[in-house]
């Protein structure tokens, strides 16, 4: 886990001359502002199981296998439901 958060920011670092020399200030602006969205929603989406999987899997002794089932199902149906009530208040109602 300590890998991808890191190499998303060495990427964004990496790629910030590429943007700002490609587009236009308005344009890197929406850039800005999609990858600090995205980083918002990570953490509501995600709402700290990755810390609370990590308590677990070492106090658990023996099912590690069910910890990491069972975080990765309660994060994955709670972001699909909530992803799909904001989709439908935003572009249905």
């Amino acid at each position: 886990m300590v890998f991808r958060p890191s190499f998303s920011r060495m990427l964004g670092f990496v790629m910030t001359p590429f943007f700002t020399a490609k587009f236009s200030t308005s344009i890197y602006g929406i850039f800005t502002n999609l990858f600090a969205l995205a980083s918002m929603l990570n953490a509501v989406l995600a709402f700290g199981m990755e810390t609370t999987f990590f308590r677990y899997l070492q106090k658990i002794e023996g099912d590690k296998k069910k910890v990491f089932d069972n975080s990765f199902f309660i994060t994955l149906t709670t972001t699909v439901i909530i992803s799909v009530d904001r989709y439908l208040r935003f572009y249905l109602l």
